[in-house]
């Protein structure tokens, strides 16, 4: 009985790393040194935006706070500004000389 329990052990322990695989293709850009350095770093990041920056941002938002503050939460400026979208025969009249126009794309006819 000691000998079967030992075989069992002794191949499962062999068919355990046949199983295992990697969860995605390897490129050896994955072996760049300042690829390898990023991890930390990125870990270091996302550590310091939840544990430092959102409970200030959390902070500076209240409502009782944001004068204080000079918290504007329509504001951001990563935000692109939206491009004037219009028709020359718009509100405005005909366009300026050298004005660009964007026509919404719409679905090929």
């Amino acid at each position: 009985m000691r000998q079967l329990l030992t075989a069992l052990a002794l191949a499962s322990a062999l068919a355990i790393p046949l199983s295992a695989r990697a969860h995605d293709a390897y490129s050896d850009a994955e072996s760049n040194p300042l690829k390898i350095a990023s991890y930390p770093v990125a870990a270091a990041g996302f550590a310091l935006e939840w544990v430092f920056t959102r409970p200030i941002h959390f902070l500076v938002s209240q409502p009782g706070l944001q004068r204080v503050f000079n918290y504007k939460p329509e504001y951001n400026a990563f935000d692109a500004p939206d491009p004037y979208v219009g028709s020359p025969t718009g509100p405005r009249g005909a366009v300026e000389p050298g004005g660009q126009v964007l026509m919404p794309s719409g679905p090929p006819d």
